[in-house]
């Protein structure tokens, strides 16, 4: 059993199962941005050495749209967590590609709007 899943139980048997969904989503979205944060400072730092403009550009464009699959991970985590009933996950399942999609044509408008 993952840490999550250990935690999500606990809180679920004291505090209810609504908190324990929020909670489980909340500690996968702050644990992956802090991560996120990390390694864009380290890309950032890396980046700036090169006389090269288009990886700068790149590391730009994947800010905002790294943070939308993030989140969506989040749902995702949720999603599989959570017993839901057959329309209610089909809605998940379409909110989480929705997301991906979103972040795909954000980056790639993103990245077309850095480099020119």
């Amino acid at each position: 059993m993952t840490f999550i899943q250990s935690l999500y139980h606990y809180v679920e048997s004291h505090a209810g199962s609504a908190v324990a969904i929020g909670l489980a989503f909340l500690v996968c979205a702050a644990v992956l941005l802090v991560c996120k944060r990390l390694l864009f400072a380290r890309l950032r730092t890396m980046t700036m050495k090169s006389p090269m403009r288009w990886d700068d550009a790149l590391v730009a464009s994947l800010d905002f749209p790294l943070t939308i699959l993030i989140l969506a991970a989040g749902f995702g985590l949720v999603r599989t967590m959570v017993n839901l009933d057959d329309k209610t996950d089909h809605l998940m399942l379409l909110i989480l590609r929705g997301a991906v999609v979103l972040a795909a044509v954000l980056f790639g408008f993103r990245l077309v709007d850095n480099l020119l």
